[in-house]
């Protein structure tokens, strides 16, 4: 596959960037090394408001805002006391809770009493006692072995999902990598017994690690870095064995200019950024994301056709359909997507329209879900949110 994940280092910033063989962005993820997300910290909270109404209440982790906790029925807790985890939280009350999403602007973080811990080919989920397996995981004798391995680590106080990247994982690596989530998972449980509150009890990896950690196994060939510092740390934490030996893949350059400046990140970035993308045949998409959806426009432009114009268009659609699912992975769209394909009057076309949008949203690591097509022609798609979308990290950065 030739895919190479770049981290480099400029300005400050961590970039992290998963290139194809062309040199082509697929991801790209900033992130200040001063200003590390607080996107999966487990912290000792103290409730400092019920709001009955909205079902909520809002915990003091000890910064400058407290978090939003949603109350949901059938929700567990985890107090720092004796108090029974399935009464509701009342204020005063000390309990662990894990950030689901980073304060932005003037919102609150939120955060969940359920607590998951997620491995590189499995997340542990805290009072969710079943087996649950990727979507993604096709072969049916697969998911099987999986399931069978996991059913024996499987008790009243946590469950599993597992992950794509544990197909055809060995029994042995997985079991370890489900050691250590257990005994991470009880640990965090008695720290937070006898620590005071606002205190972080679990810290998850910088940006770049948890990206070396998520992306499939089978998505990356080489691991690149410009920087010793971060080249290190990542060697340091992913030496073990249940890893696969993917450390065997860095690679540490600092005998030429910085990966930033080499690769031309800046340009690809402002490229990336733009509402007009051009397709080699001359037509282009125009993307414009809005408060309640994201609309795709493809349109012929300067594209010079065949004779016959319903074989031009359904070209021209199917380029379109392959350089959409990058650009919605590039730019981490999110939420309600519309593509307004070029109409075409052949059935079989737009059917195969549809297989081959499917067919590349497998290759996406974020949930992306195509709904149908409408009446009017109009392809509905939903991405499931991870993170920011380009647009707003780039603005965060640009403003600080």
């Amino acid at each position: 596959m030739d895919n190479r994940f770049i981290t480099t280092l400029e300005n400050n910033i961590v970039y992290c960037a998963l290139l194809d063989n062309r040199d082509q962005l697929i991801e790209i993820h900033p992130e200040q090394i001063s200003q590390h997300s607080i996107i999966g910290n487990i912290y000792i909270g103290k409730v400092s408001n019920v709001v009955k109404g909205i079902n909520a209440t809002f915990v003091n982790i000890g910064l400058d805002k407290d978090v939003f906790l949603q109350i949901e029925e059938g929700q567990y807790f985890i107090y720092t006391n004796d108090k029974s985890s399935t009464d509701s939280p009342k204020i005063g009350d000390e309990l662990l809770i894990q950030i689901t999403k980073d304060f932005y602007m003037s919102k609150a973080a939120t955060a969940t009493s359920m607590i998951s811990l997620t491995g590189r080919y499995s997340v542990l989920t805290y009072k969710k006692s079943f087996i649950g397996i990727s979507s993604k995981v096709k072969k049916i004798q697969e998911r099987y072995r999986l399931k069978n391995i996991y059913n024996n680590v499987l008790n009243d106080e946590y469950g599993f999902i597992i992950r794509t990247n544990a197909v055809d994982i060995s029994e042995d690596d997985l079991l370890k990598e489900c050691d250590m989530l257990i005994a991470t998972f009880n640990r965090i449980r008695e720290v937070g017994k006898f620590r005071k509150s606002y205190q972080c009890v679990y810290k998850e990896p910088q940006n770049y690690i948890r990206l070396i950690r998520d992306l499939y196994k089978n998505n990356v060939d080489v691991y690149v870095f410009d920087d010793e510092g971060l080249y290190n740390c990542a060697k340091d934490y992913f030496n073990d064995d249940f890893y696969n030996n993917i450390s065997d893949r860095f690679e540490l350059r600092t005998d030429t200019n910085n990966l930033y400046t080499l690769l031309g990140f800046n340009a690809k970035i402002e490229k990336a950024l733009q509402d007009k993308v051009w397709l080699n045949s001359g037509a282009n998409l125009f993307i414009q994301p809005t408060e309640a959806l994201i609309v795709i426009d493809v349109n012929t432009s300067k594209s010079v056709g065949k004779k016959n114009f319903e074989d031009t268009v359904y070209a021209i659609n199917i380029e379109a359909a392959k350089e959409i699912a990058r650009q919605m992975r590039l730019r981490n769209l999110s939420g309600i997507i519309i593509i307004d394909f070029i109409d075409m009057q052949v059935e079989a076309h737009n059917k195969q329209l549809l297989d081959t949008l499917e067919a590349i949203f497998l290759e996406d690591r974020i949930k992306t879900t195509l709904v149908d097509m409408t009446p009017l022609g109009l392809v509905e798609v939903t991405r499931k949110k991870a993170d920011k979308n380009i647009y707003d990290k780039f603005k965060d950065l640009r403003k600080n």
